[in-house]
């Protein structure tokens, strides 16, 4: 079976969410995650919601990249990489998804409803299977954990965590006061009981006993009293702070049956075959610099193909860019500060370099640049548009452009639709 064209929706990146997106991303589906601009995930370092803040994160080899807009998550996602995108509400996408799953644990349906996919599915408490969804997936510890209810609802919050190494609801941090939350310790570290662990608006946190750091909400986060923002394992497994658990796998699974249920009757639309743009143009793990010319779609073709790239992909032109343009890329450079290229390549996996604002546009690079570019060491491929058309869906040669770079290894030639049967003219 072959579901690399459904593509999927998740809203939440916690560490339930990330389970879910493991198993998924496993199978072969394109994955979107939607998240707050504010996460508030505890273990961090096992959830994709973490690439909101850092920019990227890698968890068991699967990277998670925060993605700029709907085009490029869509773009990013299928070729590969799991998108996340800062959208706490469903955005408008290109075609509408085969499956949409509420991963967001929020206890309580906010507002998912079963036309928003071909599939919905939602986790835990809450929903109701054939009212408010398609199927709900059992979240609770417990022989029915990872169970696909297709009538009715999951078991009732209970408000207790679960057992964990023995310990329950003391093994969860919470918020003393509402404030800032700061941090003594790391995730994995080993603590001993009565060690501060931190502190939110200088009230002191301490470890309820011996164990180590499991999770720890982001430091600098407001939160309100009472709020989960750390957990201690006392199992002492370190390696268990970074990997996926067993709880986050067995709703993985449960989501993958469902799904694969759904596909047996029929449920799931039929989809034709989609290339990459990628292996559309041809272009493979070796350096290269592409070149677009033309007209009609050259700067949204960029930042596909960059989205779509793995990292290692600086973006630019030879001519000049708008100045509404930039918002397009996670990261921004300026041609004076090229010491900054390779930090943001490292953090994002693509970045913009520009030159400085020229009113409403900014100037682009010499085009002996993006040669140079190859030789340093995070650079993979550049991407540069190389012709100025104003606008307009055609654009022919002219004495001054395009100005493609230097051992440029592809030119893509771009014409807008709307030229197609109409009169060639000057602008």
């Amino acid at each position: 079976m072959n579901f690399a064209h459904h593509l999927t929706i998740i809203r939440g990146g916690g560490d339930l969410a990330t389970g879910v997106i493991y198993r998924l991303r496993q199978a072969g589906f394109p994955v979107v995650v939607l998240e707050l601009a504010q996460p508030l995930v505890v273990r961090r370092r096992v959830s994709v919601a973490a690439a909101v803040r850092e920019g990227e994160v890698t968890i068991e080899g699967m990277t998670a990249r925060r993605a700029a807009s709907v085009a490029e998550a869509v773009a990013q996602a299928y070729a590969g990489l799991v998108p996340v995108l800062v959208s706490p509400e469903l955005p408008d996408l290109p075609h509408p998804p085969s499956i949409l799953i509420d991963a967001r644990m929020a206890k309580r349906n906010i507002d998912t409803h079963l036309d928003q996919a071909a599939l919905v599915i939602a986790l835990g408490p809450g929903f109701d299977a054939g009212r408010d969804c398609h199927a709900v997936i059992e979240t609770m510890r417990g022989h029915r954990l990872g169970r696909v209810i297709w009538r009715g609802a999951a078991l009732p919050n209970t408000g207790t965590p679960g057992i964990i190494g023995g310990r329950g609801a003391e093994r969860v941090i919470r918020a003393p006061v509402g404030g800032t939350a700061e941090w003594l310790v790391e995730i994995g570290q080993r603590v001993r009981a009565g060690q501060p662990l931190g502190s939110v608006a200088d009230h002191p946190m301490l470890a309820p006993f011996d164990g180590v750091v499991r999770g720890l909400i982001a430091p600098g986060t407001v939160v309100s009293a009472g709020l989960k923002i750390g957990d201690v394992d006392a199992r002492e497994e370190v390696d268990a702070c970074f990997t996926i658990s067993d709880k986050a796998l067995s709703i993985g699974g449960g989501v993958l049956e469902a799904i694969l249920t759904a596909h047996q009757r029929g449920q799931l639309p039929p989809t034709a075959s989609r290339l990459s743009l990628p292996t559309a143009l041809g272009i493979g793990p070796a350096a290269e610099i592409v070149a677009f010319t033309g007209a009609g779609g050259k700067t949204s073709l960029l930042f596909a193909l960059g989205a779509a790239l793995p990292a290692g992909v600086v973006m630019g032109a030879t001519t000049h860019l708008a100045q509404s343009e930039l918002a397009q890329s996670p990261a921004v450079c300026r041609l004076g500060e090229l010491a900054q290229l390779d930090l943001a390549l490292r953090r994002f996996g693509r970045c913009l370099l520009v030159g400085e604002d020229e009113g409403e546009k900014v100037a682009g690079m010499p085009p002996d640049l993006p040669a140079r570019l190859l030789h340093r060491p995070h650079v993979r491929h550049v991407l540069v548009e190389a012709d100025g058309s104003r606008r307009r869906p055609c654009k022919a040669p002219a004495a001054h452009e395009p100005a493609i770079p230097a051992q440029t290894t592809l030119v893509v030639p771009v014409v807008g639709i709307s030229a197609i049967g109409q009169p060639v003219a000057a602008a």
